[in-house]
This record gives structure tokens, C-alpha cells and sequence, in this order.
């Protein structure tokens, strides 16, 4: 659940709009108040989730976020990014089809390794005020919601 508030309070501050995220419906209310504009139930069948976000936007989607990172919500992540779009995954990538104008991205939250050190430099300076002016939340409510 903190990886997904932590990822739409990034989205947020940078910019990105519409932020779509999935989740059971009792949470709609806890995740717009991170940022999201848009909250559709985890549960719909793969054609009823496309159809919610194609009715959201019309825009071809750029950046999909895939926390959860299953079979199933990469392939659905990854077939409704528009060309040129990306697909970033915390787990061990799992896409039927990759294609020549979609980028698959494995991401490690780890600032000491060489191809991310340079995001990590860029980052730590700022961390202390993101928090301090409460740009940045990282408080887990104490029925910390496993299903989001």
C-alpha cells in the first residue's frame, strides 16, 4: 500500500494527469486525497477495466505503474499504454508481447547501485522538505489496508 500512495504522491507532483489507480472501493476516498483523480474497483473483468479508462481519458496513456505486478495487470497495464508509452513493474517482468514502441521497465528502489545513483542524488537533497511541508506522506493508517 506505501508504494502505491508513495506513487501517486510522485505522479502527483509531477504533473501527471489523469492519475488512474485501481483498488477496492472502500479505499476511493484515502487515495484521491493522495493525488489520484481517478479510482476504478481492483475486482472489474480486464474488458470493464480498459472500458473505465478509456472513459476517463481519451489521451493516449504515457507512464503505467504496476505495483502489483501479475500476469494479468501487466498485460492489461501494457496493452493500454499509447506508442512510446511505458510500463514500470516491481517485480519480475511478465508481458505476453512486448512491442518495438512500448518500453517494459523493472525498477529497484535503490539509490547505491551505478545506474541509479544519479536519480538518487537528485532525490535525497529534497526528501527532508517533501516531508516537512507535507508534500510527501508516509503514514500508514494504523488498519494499515492490505487490499488496496
Amino acid at each position: 500500500m506505501l508504494s502505491d500512495i508513495l506513487a501517486i504522491q510522485l505522479a502527483k507532483l509531477a504533473g501527471f494527469d489523469p492519475i488512474i489507480t485501481t483498488a477496492s472501493l472502500k479505499n476511493v476516498e484515502t487515495l484521491k486525497k493522495q493525488g489520484a483523480t481517478h479510482v476504478l474497483d481492483r475486482n472489474l473483468p480486464e474488458d470493464a477495466l480498459v472500458a473505465g479508462v478509456q472513459e476517463i481519458t481519451n489521451k493516449p496513456i504515457k507512464v503505467a505503474f504496476d505495483s502489483i505486478s501479475s500476469h494479468q495487470t501487466q498485460n492489461v497495464s501494457y496493452n493500454l499504454l499509447g506508442p512510446g508509452g511505458a510500463l514500470v513493474v516491481d517485480e519480475q517482468e511478465d508481458v505476453e508481447k512486448v512491442v518495438a514502441d512500448k518500453r517494459l521497465v523493472h525498477v529497484l528502489a535503490n539509490a547505491h547501485f551505478p545506474a541509479t545513483r544519479d536519480v538518487g542524488a537528485s532525490l535525497f537533497p529534497k526528501i527532508a522538505s517533501l516531508l516537512e511541508e507535507g508534500i510527501i506522506k508516509v503514514s500508514v493508517p494504523a488498519h494499515h489496508d492490505h487490499d488496496l
